[in-house]
């Protein structure tokens, strides 16, 4: 391997890792900055690396359903549908089947790759941190959203988080995403303080989904561990400690908490669990069949004046929505079929819970997972060769 190609495969790797936070940005009709500096590699790869084009042909079978359905869909929908949107929306998928099907088949360099990971999450738990004194303090909100013209600016307003730390995502959730996996990664790794500074990160940033996959983690590792409970009931008590001398931080974000725990206890209410669930009793059989269109949920439901209209569920009634019977069945043996290689079953179980509680179809975050399930694996050795 040559210094060059060395070099540029660690370019890779710092690229994929930021994808969550290039992900955030757009540029040219939808494709976002990480995807597009991605695309940006695939023809310096033939140049410098083995010239092998591979691909990974369980994702390019869920992505071509949804291609091929939405083609279909569109004739039957076209009444809400906008042609350019149509278009758009094929594009990206097209888009999206390459690039996620190309670099998750591709060999990396793992060991950096992982430094890479715990090195972002160490600065953006410490950005989290200092989020939460600014706002103890001086009762101010700090953004660290990066200064791009793009997409993303028409949204400013939505992402002022009252206090609850975001670091430099767009929510708290998007943080926990991030988080949770690399959480995983050190516990099992037994690196304390890391994990300390993970878990402190993840609770003050008040994400109810964070804070459920952290418990989720820390009682998988209580009971696959000997001195599991152990460790379990000291972070616990750290937990507490840490409520005690941040109560102010806490009361101050707890409403918005609560008022999310209650909407999550009335599912039908909640656009993370449930969103576009009155859609249903308007589609006939075949937009069951075939769905209503990939990213038309909201178009639908203007369509027949129904409130709260947006593109936003979790991840399966997305996949109906988008796909009909047919794409929630597709998403369903893609998981089958993920979860039979050699894959650290933990962070797959990650992943699912993901799909389950946010809408991640084919973004920034749905790849970012799959990066960390098919590059991370079970009882990985640090010092073994990577990058061949």
């Amino acid at each position: 391997m040559t210094s060059e190609n060395t070099f540029i495969s660690k370019v890779k790797c710092i690229v994929l890792a930021l994808l969550p936070v290039l992900g955030m940005y757009h540029y040219l009709a939808g494709i976002s900055l990480g995807l597009f500096i991605l695309l940006l590699f695939v023809p310096i790869d033939f140049i410098f690396g083995k010239g092998q084009w591979k691909m990974n042909w369980n994702i390019i079978g869920l992505v071509s359903v949804f291609i091929i359905v939405n083609i279909f869909s569109y004739h039957i929908n076209y009444k809400h549908i906008q042609y350019q949107a149509f278009i758009n929306n094929l594009l990206y998928l097209l888009f999206f089947m390459l690039i996620s099907s190309y670099y998750t088949s591709k060999e990396i360099n793992v060991a950096f790759f992982e430094k890479v990971l715990l090195f972002l999450g160490v600065a953006f738990s410490i950005i989290v941190l200092i989020q939460a004194f600014n706002f103890l303090i001086r009762h101010e909100s700090i953004s660290f959203l990066l200064p791009l013209e793009t997409d993303l600016e028409e949204n400013v307003d939505s992402i002022q988080f009252n206090g609850r730390p975001n670091s430099v995502f767009q929510e708290p959730a998007h943080f926990a995403i991030f988080m949770i996996p690399l959480l995983y990664n050190v516990l099992s790794k037994k690196k304390v303080w890391l994990t300390v500074l993970f878990t402190v990160s993840i609770f003050l940033s008040t994400s109810t989904y964070g804070l459920m996959l952290t418990l989720i983690i820390y009682l998988i590792y209580a009971l696959r561990n000997k001195n599991g409970k152990i460790y379990f009931f000291l972070i616990l008590i750290f937990c507490a400690l840490l409520f005690f001398f941040f109560y102010d931080f806490f009361q101050a974000v707890l409403d918005t908490n609560i008022n999310k725990t209650q909407e999550s206890m009335d599912l039908t209410g909640n656009t993370r669990f449930m969103g576009g669930i009155e859609s249903v009793e308007f589609m006939d059989f075949f937009q069951h069949l075939l769905g209503i269109g990939y990213n038309q949920t909201k178009d639908f439901m203007e369509w027949h004046y129904l409130a709260g209209a947006s593109n936003y569920s979790n991840s399966f009634l997305f996949s109906f929505y988008a796909g009909g019977l047919v794409g929630f069945l597709a998403l369903l043996y893609f998981l089958k079929k993920t979860y039979k290689i050699n894959i650290d079953k933990i962070y797959f179980l990650i992943f699912f819970l993901t799909l389950l509680t946010d809408q991640i179809i084919f973004n920034q975050n749905f790849l970012y997972l799959l990066f960390v399930i098919y590059f991370i694996k079970p009882n990985y050795n640090e010092n073994s060769p990577s990058d061949k």
